[in-house]
């Protein structure tokens, strides 16, 4: 094997990013209105969850963890109690007049007075 250079020699090892230590980026403009319009054709239902999340940033899990008691809405403005967040922690968060109009639409129709919301 005199003379022949060994080929492992001019191989890079290429490391892949950790995708746990970048951040998540955040949807366009556009992307956001692309979404809420296609939730908006299928159901009240997916517009109301679609608008949700985007709007206040909820985690999935606590999404589907909300009953009709943590909801409270008024003409003029709404919070929405989170009781089983990360780490256990309870938070309120305010609804925006899109959102609160989204949930009102769909509690409204689908009359949930009690059991889980989504």
């Amino acid at each position: 094997m005199a003379g022949k250079k060994n080929i492992v020699e001019d191989i890079n090892i290429v490391k892949q990013p950790n995708s746990l230590l970048e951040a998540p980026k955040a949807l366009e403009k556009t992307e956001r209105h692309r979404i809420i319009r296609e939730a908006g054709r299928s159901s009240r239902r997916n517009y109301a969850i679609i608008t949700l999340l985007l709007n206040t940033g909820i985690r999935l899990s606590e999404l589907v963890s909300l009953d009709r008691d943590d909801v409270d809405i008024s003409d003029r403005k709404g919070t929405l109690r989170i009781r089983n967040g990360k780490g256990k922690m309870e938070r309120t968060i305010p609804l925006n007049a899109e959102t609160r109009k989204a949930i009102t639409k769909y509690l409204m129709k689908e009359q949930i007075m009690k059991f889980p919301c989504f």
